[in-house]
């Protein structure tokens, strides 16, 4: 890294545009992340046209802010129009409207038309991590004839390895794989390639509806359609990944109590982050100060017995590890599905086996205690509280991710051609009990 900023200082570009060259993209902004924004701006300016636009994809959205301040108009106009839609769409979501505003006046009227209908789909849906690029075949070709055709849309080849059948109006009616295309003989008719199942999502989809289609049928790339099952573009597992790892980090955020933050944590303020976590430990003090005053009622009684006294940090801690137990047990069992809001009362009648806990609890106390300074009721009142404090501190760990978390299901019409009936049923696996992949139909 120093050696790059030396020969930045020494204007020595041709030998930066051999240094750099030689690396891939992601590795080159790597490279940039730790460079202040004016330097990204020089070496970006130095490489070619085509590896400078996929280097700025692969910059986070904050160093692309930064570059696009950096750059002149002409260069920042170069990239937007050069990089993916569905990455330019996720940098311009995050803008404010007068700027996302200025930077859609620099592109070409073809991909402001796609930037703009792109930003016009719900915010987090399928719709806005879309690539409005496929390639579309008819179903009397040939396999000669798709062969000329994907010659001509050569510029799509990072989409190629799925072709999509549609008919006369642009509706979705089957896909056939390019691996299938390239072994078939020349005078193949693609009916005989047709696959006769469809998975596809909708544009209005959510896209952690996405993440969940993908996992379940084991694809890299999808279509999407709209209401009328109008082929709109593809989505891909890259942007589906990304879409994995922010849903995965909002889960771990709310595993300690937090409110999912909008931004990442060095770039989060200080007032956001107290806003973010002060509703939770505000609940908890509340929940502290019922303790305080039950203990205080219960003074005279605990003075008879100072010796219980010395048991209530041991019954909270115990009773608040519990409930964070079960709080990560469950958020991380909704996150995988293996628990459905369905599922709340087989998780409720769980409650069974937090109770068969207690004995455990008394034994230990039995074995830790002191026989000399308490007695065998002494025990067992504190052991009975700390089985308490475990059960009704995890119910609450349970039910408030239960009850605040909306499911989200794939819909029923993805794995089958659109206006098929369902011909097949999801079964479950008698192990694991989740779902076998779909049988196709015949």
């Amino acid at each position: 890294m120093p050696e790059l900023v030396e020969l930045i200082h020494r204007r020595d570009f041709n030998g930066l545009r051999e240094i750099l060259c030689a690396f891939p993209a992601p590795d080159i902004a790597e490279i940039f992340v730790d460079l202040k924004p004016d330097d990204e701006a020089v070496l970006l300016r130095l490489l070619p046209r085509r590896l400078a636009a996929e280097v700025f994809e692969y910059l986070p959205l904050d160093d692309q802010e930064k570059m696009l301040h950096a750059l002149g108009s002409e260069q920042v106009a170069q990239i937007l129009n050069d990089i993916a839609p569905d990455d330019r769409t996720a940098l311009l979501e995050e803008l404010p409207a007068a700027a996302t505003q200025k930077l859609l006046s620099l592109l070409d009227p073809d991909e402001r038309k796609i930037a703009t209908e792109l930003l016009g789909y719900p915010k987090k849906s399928v719709g806005r991590r879309m690539r409005p690029e496929y390639v579309a075949i008819q179903q009397n070709w040939t396999v000669a004839e798709v062969f000329a055709h994907l010659r001509r849309e050569e510029r799509k080849r990072e989409v190629m390895n799925q072709l999509y059948v549609t008919d006369s109006k642009g509706r979705l009616v089957d896909f056939v794989p390019l691996r299938n295309v390239v072994v078939a003989a020349p005078q193949t008719s693609v009916l005989e390639l047709l696959q006769n199942q469809q998975i596809f999502l909708r544009a209005t989809d959510d896209q952690e509806t996405a993440v969940i289609t993908f996992k379940k049928y084991d694809v890299t790339i999808l279509p999407v359609v709209d209401s009328q099952d109008v082929l709109l573009g593809v989505i891909t597992v890259d942007d589906v990944m990304d879409v994995a790892e922010r849903e995965a980090t909002e889960d771990i955020q709310k595993l300690g109590g937090v409110q999912a933050l909008d931004a990442p944590y060095l770039n989060t303020g200080i007032f956001q982050m107290v806003k973010k976590r002060a509703p939770w430990l505000a609940v908890l003090f509340v929940g502290e100060m019922f303790t305080s005053v039950a203990m205080q009622n219960y003074g005279g009684e605990i003075q008879q017995v100072v010796v219980l006294a010395f048991f209530v940090p041991l019954i909270l801690s115990s009773g608040g590890n519990s409930g964070s137990q079960a709080t990560s047990l469950i958020i991380r069992a909704m996150a995988v599905r293996d628990v459905l809001l369905s599922d709340w009362w087989r998780v409720f009648r769980r409650t069974r086996a937090r109770h068969s806990r207690g004995p455990c609890v008394r034994w230990r106390l039995r074995d830790r205690g002191h026989p000399a300074r308490q007695g065998h009721r002494d025990q067992q009142v504190v052991g009975h509280s700390a089985q308490r404090g475990q059960v009704h501190q995890e119910l609450p760990g349970e039910r408030l991710y239960l009850g605040g978390r909306r499911e989200r299901r794939p819909r029923r019409h993805q794995g089958r051609r659109p206006g098929q009936r369902h011909r097949h049923r999801e079964r479950l696996c008698s192990h694991c009990h989740q779902p076998r992949r779909p049988v196709p139909p015949r």
